[in-house]
């Protein structure tokens, strides 16, 4: 089982974000997680961060990519690109971001 509150700091420091304030939400889903021969657990995953909630218009940052947990060190973002930015979000994308390919997007 996998502790997705433990994850959600590291996805949200590699996407340049804070912790969700007033109206804003944060959503992670995993996908294939597996364990692998080294003792890490490697899992793919989608998160969504909504800017404000509320708004009538699109404020939504949806990210993809792929983490690893290791008992000794913890979580580490393998990759992680930029799905979609809504219309009306404001945000400062990190250099290393980038739009995901379309095999990302699957």
């Amino acid at each position: 089982m996998i502790d997705k509150d433990a994850l959600l700091p590291v996805l949200r420091a590699a996407a340049g974000l804070s912790a969700p304030q007033i109206s804003q939400f944060e959503d992670i889903t995993l996908h294939e997680t597996k364990p692998m021969p080294d003792g890490r657990v490697v899992t793919r995953f989608r998160y969504g961060f909504n800017q404000d909630g509320h708004s009538q218009y699109d404020k939504t940052l949806d990210f993809g990519g792929q983490a690893s947990f290791h008992p000794d060190s913890g979580w580490k973002v393998d990759f992680m690109c930029i799905r979609d930015i809504g219309d009306a979000a404001v945000y400062a994308r990190p250099p290393s971001l980038r739009r995901c390919t379309a095999d990302e997007m699957n």
